[in-house]
């Protein structure tokens, strides 16, 4: 069973919809008349309703089959594409205003040829003038400063600890994401590869895919980015 369709019925509780990063996205469709949106890699698809909910043509796509049918059932089965986000252009049969890919999930992708190939596509689903924004974490701070976790998260009305433990193979040039999920039906123990994108290579790849007038910030409150920022976050224009 894969990390994602292990934790899919926890995920809600693990990771609920941040106010802020809606706050984020509502200000940017608001500014550009933003009217279609799509979601990639959208998990139990918290955003895609939110977005729904707030007048905005929104879908998504997520690889993850659990995560698929808990985003259908907060949505609609026609708004969810079961899929790799590298596939996005082919398998949607339209272009988006604006596409977000948030939680991190940018870096799942092995190596910057891939991660350079999923913003290409992003160009490709984007009407002229549309927006990306991408959320990782700083991988200039954890690996600037050595660090081994992110800090537990830890939810006691849902009877749950989610530990989160970061381990460098520089061989590789790859993080080992292991993590531990503590709840009432048991211990949970899994670990995936991630690729650890520095801010750097992030806005380079941006370019090489096309996109233009980047912004980075170190939160969704649009805190200016700096290396020891929590978060790496990006918004670009085609």
């Amino acid at each position: 069973m894969g990390f994602y369709q292990q934790i899919s019925k926890y995920y809600d509780d693990i990771f609920p919809l941040s106010p802020a990063a809606l706050a984020f996205f509502l200000k940017r469709f608001s500014e550009n008349n933003v009217k279609s949106v799509l979601d990639a890699a959208c998990g139990s698809g918290n955003y895609v309703k939110a977005f729904l909910d707030n007048g905005y043509d929104a879908y998504g796509i997520d690889l993850d089959p659990a995560m698929v049918n808990i985003a259908r059932s907060k949505t609609s089965h026609s708004r969810i594409l079961h899929g790799d986000m590298l596939q996005a252009a082919e398998l949607f049969n339209q272009t988006f205003d604006f596409a977000l890919c948030i939680g991190n999930s940018l870096v799942h992708l092995q190596d910057e040829s891939t991660i350079l190939k999923a913003l290409q596509g992003f160009h490709k689903l984007l009407n002229p003038g549309g927006m990306l924004a991408l959320q990782i974490i700083n991988y200039d701070r954890i690996l600037g400063q050595g660090l081994d976790s992110l800090p537990t998260i830890e939810n006691p009305e849902a009877g749950l600890v989610f530990e989160r433990k970061y381990r460098y193979d520089e061989k590789r040039g790859i993080i080992h994401f292991n993590t531990v999920l503590r709840v009432q039906e048991g211990v949970f123990e899994n670990s995936i590869p991630l690729y650890p994108l520095k801010a750097s290579a992030l806005l380079s790849l941006l370019v090489n895919a096309g996109f233009k007038n980047t912004k980075l910030y170190g939160d969704f409150k649009e805190s200016q980015w700096s290396p020891s920022s929590y978060a790496t976050i990006a918004a670009a224009t085609v």
